[in-house]
């Protein structure tokens, strides 16, 4: 087996039965060797007998041998993965042909390596995003870091490339609430929120800045850059659009965009420089943001290395990732 795969399991069976039965290229034979060999993942949880009982709307997930993961550091309470973009942290719903998790991944990969698999989620980051993702070994562990980070107490820093020029350091002070399904907006109604973004490097197209995190909200750096109008550079959700509109004559807008604080709908798009028709910002297949460090006196710092892809992205918009970031790049 040499392809992921994630199944939903439509009635009560067998685990050997209902992989046989629900994806036709891997016989009830081959089934049985995949779970021998620790490559099946219930549910989050590898599993490894083959008579299993499964219910309806149970996640199977199949892990094959060649995906690689990239451990930063590991202790016996915990253990820290540099995230891959693309890959969400955990399982979301028994979707067949959903794709496979960071979670159902490492799990894999610890029972292979015969380790304790017991893992236990202390923070996400979405999926588009790189970078240091921290899981728990125990217990006592999970709910130690989890304090941590609910009380702000594990520091989190990110990496950002983002729409126009930033020269100064700005703290962002702006709830944030929910607008829809996995959307969210500034508000006065929703909860507290602040990041403090720092300069790091800066050209006529865009900035490099470092993202200090003070609160946790979901999408906040997303939410709180566009919200500012400084988009992160491929983040079509909220902001960063695919080309910059035309005039009716076709010239690109030259408006350098809108203060998203005093629009009456904050989710609004800032209008398009003509910085934004610069190749980077249409080459960018993901939000250019990586959770670049995490740090605590109990766990030390732990550094996720930049990926090509947002090297790449810097060097196409001149903005020299050697000199901004020094030895922790």
């Amino acid at each position: 087996m040499s392809q992921p795969l994630v199944l939903s399991a439509v009635s009560d069976s067998r685990l050997d039965m209902a992989i046989a039965a629900l994806a036709p290229e891997i016989s009830r034979r081959e089934a049985r060797r995949l779970i021998a060999a620790g490559a099946i993942v219930v549910n989050g949880r590898p599993v490894s007998v083959a008579s299993r009982l499964l219910h309806t709307g149970d996640r199977i997930a199949i892990v094959p041998d060649d995906i690689h993961i990239d451990v930063i550091a590991e202790r016996k309470e915990w253990i820290a993965i540099d995230k891959p973009p693309g890959i969400a942290t955990q399982p979301a719903g028994a979707k067949a042909g959903s794709a496979l998790s960071l979670v159902e991944i490492l799990a894999v990969s610890l029972r292979r390596q015969r380790k304790d698999f017991s893992l236990f989620v202390i923070h996400r980051i979405d999926t588009g995003t790189s970078g240091v993702v921290l899981f728990a070994r125990t217990r006592v562990a999970s709910a130690r870091l989890s304090r941590l980070f609910a009380g702000g107490e594990l520091r989190k820093r990110y990496l950002g490339l983002v729409t126009g020029r930033i020269d100064e350091e700005i703290r962002i002070d702006r709830a944030i609430r929910r607008a829809g399904s996995n959307v969210f907006e500034t508000a006065d109604s929703g909860r507290p929120a602040t990041t403090i973004v720092i300069p790091r490097a800066a050209s006529d197209y865009g900035s490099l800045v470092e993202l200090d995190l003070l609160t946790g909200r979901t999408h906040q750096i997303r939410v709180h850059l566009a919200s500012i109008g400084h988009p992160i550079i491929g983040d079509r959700k909220y902001g960063s659009a695919p080309a910059p509109p035309a005039d009716p004559k076709g010239e690109l807008v030259a408006d350098a965009g809108v203060d998203l604080a005093s629009s009456p709908d904050s989710r609004a798009r800032p209008r398009q420089s003509s910085a934004t028709s610069h190749p980077a910002f249409q080459s960018a297949a993901r939000p250019m943001l990586h959770a670049w460090t995490v740090s605590h006196p109990e766990i030390g710092t732990l550094v996720a290395p930049i990926p090509e892809d947002f090297r790449a992205t810097a060097e196409r918009l001149g903005l020299p990732l050697a000199n901004a970031l020094g030895e922790m790049r």
